[in-house]
């Protein structure tokens, strides 16, 4: 490949990623402690969370594509994973590990600000948190506890949620998740979010997801592994979707109100 095309390859990315952080929908849960007002679907359908679908690339711009097929529409990614997961050869099926799709949960909320219980930072006041299965098991977990914690997106008995988080890498990453103590809802974080539409804001269209995937296959994304890269295993299998709770390890629950 030649410097111009790499240069030219290079700054398409850079303008992606610029896009990215300006107008990104989504927030990660960063190292440390995020308070959040977890806020109602627009219905029943996705009345707290929605189940993503989302396949990690591991570098050069683009980590995480998350696939229409989360709506039932045509994915490039998972029509490819479907045709190496089929194949008798056993080239294909050993790339095919590295097109497992895997689940994320989307929960609309607000964020407060760095060090606040009170003020809604202005720049996520209507987000899409990506949370691990693990993690929204705890969420439902305290949603149906009526006697202690009850509905945490009711605007006048609900209350806010903390995640934890230590570690940075693959394997030494923790998380835990706490309900603070019931109080009224910030006006900016009572209103229902609708997550159909925070997540197509993400999605790439069937041609760009087709370009990202050629790259990928042609090997310019590397093979390096990150923090959020499914686990390799060693009995060959290849499931249909990775388990995150092999990724991701939670800390006993906690579940006291601070």
């Amino acid at each position: 490949m030649s410097k111009d095309s790499i240069r030219e390859r290079l700054l398409k990315q850079r303008e992606e990623l610029k896009r990215r952080n300006s107008t990104s929908s989504f927030y990660f849960i960063k190292e440390g402690t995020t308070r959040m007002r977890i806020r109602p679907g627009v219905d029943d359908k996705y009345a707290l969370a929605m189940e993503v679908t989302q396949f990690y690339l591991g570098a050069n711009g683009i980590n995480t594509i998350y696939s229409p097929s989360t709506l039932g529409e045509p994915c490039p990614f998972m029509e490819k994973f479907q045709e190496l997961k089929n194949s008798k050869d056993p080239d294909d099926k050993e790339l095919a590990k590295k097109l497992i799709p895997r689940k994320r949960f989307l929960i609309g909320a607000s964020i407060y600000k760095e060090g606040s219980n009170k003020e809604i930072d202005p720049d996520r006041k209507e987000v899409g948190v990506i949370v691990s299965q693990s993690i929204y098991q705890e969420i439902v977990e305290l949603y149906l506890d009526e006697e202690d914690y009850g509905d945490m997106t009711d605007p006048d008995e609900g209350y806010d949620i903390k995640i934890t988080r230590e570690g940075k890498g693959k394997n030494d990453t923790t998380y835990a998740c706490r309900a603070c103590s019931k109080s009224r809802a910030p006006k900016e974080a009572t209103a229902p979010i609708d997550l159909e539409e925070l997540l197509r804001k993400e999605l790439k269209s069937y041609e760009e997801l087709e370009d990202i995937l050629n790259q990928f296959l042609s090997g310019t994304s590397g093979d390096e592994e990150g923090e959020d890269s499914p686990k390799k295993r060693n009995d060959g299998d290849i499931s249909s979707v990775s388990s995150d709770d092999e990724e991701e390890k939670p800390k006993k629950k906690i579940l006291k109100k601070k």
